[in-house]
């Protein structure tokens, strides 16, 4: 190990970054790690969170977030701010597999709406090109102190893979869960999933003040309290949440 990340007021941004022999560095193999348990391979998932393509990284601009593939047909569901609370409908574009793809807004809660949520549609189909599985939206609420990870394209905008980093369900509130895992710019709009790998959470935010950053202390929508009425907008494309 180098050394730590860390933003410029000091604060710690909760990655290392690694030297790795000349042997590994044709590999995929990532070189930032969490000091929170960051790990390759997932004790549920042969293949790995990272490997998984239903994590995506949305474009806009000069300024990119993170999506969940929610549907076969290309619905991707993301935060709200990213796209400004709507405002924002076109122009946009999402990484899948290190393709791009153009996608447009198709539902976003306003600003101080009790859910910040958008979903989002590849314009062209993924049926043919798209092989992975959409997660599976849990149908149950969190469990104080169960083990959690949080996947998203934090900080740099190039990454290839997600970033994935492990913590628990440390408060639980009605619409809302707050996890320890480390949560940092690029994250927003990713996912939460709990150890059967299936969406938790949709990452709004880590915590912070004017002075600090707090990138394990982060707040999340809570799926559950809104997967029934997700499920009928995937299912009808116009329900509204």
């Amino acid at each position: 190990m180098l050394g730590n990340l860390i933003y410029p007021n000091g604060d710690l941004v909760g990655l290392n970054f690694m030297s790795l022999p000349a042997s590994f560095i044709s590999s995929e193999l990532p070189i930032f790690t969490s000091s929170q348990s960051y790990f390759l391979k997932s004790s549920f998932d042969d293949q790995g969170l990272e490997d998984r393509e239903c994590f995506v990284q949305i474009l806009l601009h000069n300024v990119w977030g993170s999506g969940t593939i929610i549907s076969k047909d290309g619905l991707i569901l993301t935060c709200s701010h990213l796209v400004k609370y709507g405002a924002i409908k076109s122009d946009l574009q999402v990484k899948v597999r290190n393709r791009l793809y153009a996608a447009r807004v198709v539902f976003s809660t306003p600003y101080g709406h009790l859910y910040e949520l958008a979903v989002l549609k590849i314009t062209y189909t993924l049926l043919d090109s798209y092989p992975g599985v959409p997660i599976c939206l849990r149908s149950s609420a969190g469990i104080l102190g169960e083990e959690v990870f949080a996947v998203g394209y934090s900080l740099f905008e190039g990454s290839k893979k997600p970033c994935v980093t492990r913590g628990i369900v440390s408060k639980l509130a009605q619409h809302s869960i707050i996890t320890t895992c480390y949560v940092n710019k690029g994250a927003s709009g990713g996912a939460v999933v709990d150890r059967n790998g299936q969406l938790l959470g949709l990452i709004i935010s880590n915590v912070r003040t004017k002075e600090s950053v707090f990138p394990n202390v982060n707040v999340n929508v809570a799926v559950y309290s809104f997967r029934t009425s997700l499920e009928k907008f995937i299912e009808t494309r116009g329900i509204p949440l």
